[in-house]
């Protein structure tokens, strides 16, 4: 491969990779506040409950995961000034255009079954009266969809996501009420998806310039 052509697939590589540790950093924080509301329900009189919660709890835990998420947001913006010379509009350049478009495609494809699956799970959830099994199935399903954009891009770290968050998500559909109330169940999904997605972005910007280094060599 041509030395220039190796350097500017590294810097796409980077730019996109970027791009994935905003995303990870974004729905770790929804899952990590999934489960801080869940335990801020828990703190508040059942007289009250649902139309107020513990405005302390969830300032304070909010509080807690806002800093590591902005820290995660500043290491993406870190990768990306990485990627600097490279842009969206070089993804119409003849040796970067075949590549991306297929990836595109692919994206596409997972993105809609993902989001079929998710609202299958809703459905089912509501069908059989399980609203507690909602997240869980959407977990399992957004854990899944790491599996195939691994594959597609080279990324091993996304195979260990979808590995790590189906196990949790199968524990969490799986375990009976008696051991794991609705409220309970809440907070384990949401704090096992958030710390997963969020451990993955942590790892994905430690390492970017060798996953970058050997997802171009690899094309």
């Amino acid at each position: 491969m041509d030395a220039h052509i190796a350097e500017t697939k590294t810097r796409q590589f980077l730019w996109g990779l970027s791009t994935g540790i905003v995303m990870l950093a974004v729905a770790g924080t929804f899952w990590l506040m999934l489960a801080v509301t869940s335990i801020a329900a828990a703190w508040t009189p059942a007289d009250k409950y649902p139309s107020t919660v513990d405005g302390t709890v969830l300032r304070t835990w909010g509080v807690s995961i806002l800093i590591p998420a902005l820290a995660i947001l500043a290491g993406a913006w870190h990768v990306r000034r990485k990627a600097a010379g490279f842009s969206r509009h070089d993804l119409r350049r003849p040796e970067l255009a075949e590549g991306a478009r297929g990836i595109r495609q692919r994206f596409r494809w997972t993105s809609a079954a993902q989001f079929a699956g998710c609202a299958l799970s809703v459905w089912l959830g509501m069908r059989s009266h399980r609203e507690d099994l909602i997240w869980p199935g959407i977990a399992l399903i957004v854990s899944l969809h790491f599996a195939p954009l691994g594959l597609v891009l080279r990324m091993r770290p996304y195979l260990a996501t979808a590995a790590a968050g189906s196990v949790i998500a199968i524990l969490a559909l799986g375990l009976p009420v008696s051991l794991l109330s609705p409220a309970v169940r809440f907070v384990f999904i949401g704090a096992g998806m958030g710390v997963v997605l969020w451990a993955t972005a942590v790892y994905v910007i430690l390492r970017a310039d060798r996953l970058a280094l050997a997802c171009a060599s690899s094309r």
